[in-house]
This record gives C-alpha cells, structure tokens and sequence, in this order.
C-alpha cells in the first residue's frame, strides 16, 4: 500500500510538474520557496489532498532524506582566496572549493539554491542577505530568471556544488546596467540596485537538484 501510494503521489508530482509548474522568473515561481511553487501546482492539478500529500511529504521529511542518499556532498576545503578575472570581467575568489561526491555541479536544467549576500562596492551594508530570511534564491539554471540573480551569479555559480563558497565582483555589464533593479527583501521590503553598480556577491550553494519544469 506504501509502495502504491509512493507511485501515486509521485505520478502527481510529474504530471503537476507538466501541466501547472511556472517557469521560473515569471510571476508564479517564488524564487525564494521553489518548493511552495511545486505545492500550488500539484494541488492546482490535484486538488487539496494532492498538494497536502506534497507538503507531509517535505514534512516529514521524505524529500529529504531522499535527498540526502542520492545527492551527497564531496570533499570540501578552503579555497585559496586568490581573485582572477575571467574573460568575461566577472571577478572571482573561491573560499570554500568543493569536489567529488554524487551531488552534480550547478548546470543547465537544475534547479540551484543559493545563500547570496549582495551589496554595492564598497558600500558598509548588504542591499540583501537571504540568510536574514532564512531562505535563498532558486533558479533553474539556464532558464529565465529575476532580479537578484544576474548574469554575472549564473556565470559564478556555474559547475558549483553544494558547500562551495564564492565571492564575486559583478560589473555593471553583468549585473543591471544602467537601468539597475529593484530586490525584495521581505514582505513589502525592498532596496533599490543603483544605475551602473558594480555589485558584490558573497555566495553559498545550498542545493543542486533535478528541476520539475
């Protein structure tokens, strides 16, 4: 009966995923509660018990430990805090390197979860730090995606795995230019990107998985 179920609900879940799931950076995925995204969709296509089965399921802690046996970290050490350039003009310094294990690298078509601290040079205080909520930022790498992520994260965290730690130093070329951005940073909260702003971003991958859309 275990096993039925288990096949029922996942059968849910793909079908949910085809039908009802946003692409990411449109105005129904909550790119900082992919998870609840997911719920709404399956319940849309599902009804409530569907969408409940979904969140016992994160409850309990199903997701999980799944996983957990699948998806294991490898081998992390300090990096070596030395800054290069690539030739984009991204500027990038490792402070925690991570390799090895069963977890992919950040790549197209995963869903990415990432803690970022993101403030203007040389400014004293963060315009956001996702720590402070509790939640990072999710995206489905090389999908569309919104305001904080730019092109200068995805070519940071690009082949990252979960643990690995980066600073970036984002040009305006790659961040928001001269239109800028606006970043949400609580209920009704939000700080303004300035025009031209070389950004930095102080980031940890939290999560490498499959995506659902």
């Amino acid at each position: 009966a275990d096993a039925a179920e288990a096949g029922a609900r996942a059968a849910a879940a793909e079908e949910a995923e085809r039908e009802g799931a946003p692409e990411p950076g449109s105005a129904g995925f909550n790119q900082f509660d992919p998870a609840a995204t997911l719920s709404r969709a399956i319940t849309k296509r599902w009804g409530f018990a569907g969408g409940l089965a979904f969140v016992t399921a994160l409850a309990l802690g199903d997701a999980v430990e799944i996983g957990d046996a699948l998806l294991r970290g490898g081998n992390s050490e300090e990096g070596d805090g030395v800054a290069r350039t690539a030739a984009s003009g991204l500027i990038i310094t490792d402070e925690r390197v991570v390799t090895g294990g069963t977890s992919p690298g950040a790549a197209d078509g995963l869903l990415v979860g990432v803690h970022v601290a993101v403030s203007v040079e040389g400014a004293a205080e963060p315009l956001l730090d996702t720590r402070a909520r509790g939640r990072p930022i999710a995206w489905v790498f090389g999908k569309a995606y919104a305001p904080p992520v730019c092109e200068g994260l995805v070519e940071g965290v690009e082949g990252l795995k979960p643990g690995a730690k980066r600073r970036l130093v984002v040009p305006p070329s790659l961040a928001f230019g001269a239109k800028g951005a606006i970043f949400e940073i609580g209920d009704d909260a939000y700080a303004k990107v300035p025009s031209n702003a070389t950004l930095v971003y102080n980031l940890e991958v939290k999560s490498v998985s499959p995506n659902w859309s």
